[in-house]
């Protein structure tokens, strides 16, 4: 409950947040502070940026 509340605080959509971090488990355990919810969105933008460079 309290992900989904510190969501809410900061803007973020709950479950696209959660999405996100399935979807990228590999990179959120590797560097999990870059993936919390009040910054995950530009941590998110360069991953994705970077495997469509790929």
């Amino acid at each position: 409950m309290s992900l989904i509340h510190t969501c809410e605080w900061n803007g973020v959509a709950s479950l696209g947040y959660l999405i996100a971090l399935q979807k990228h488990a590999r990179k959120v355990a590797e560097h999990p502070a870059a993936w919390m919810p009040w910054n995950y969105r530009d941590t998110l933008a360069q991953a994705e940026q970077s495997s469509v460079s790929l």
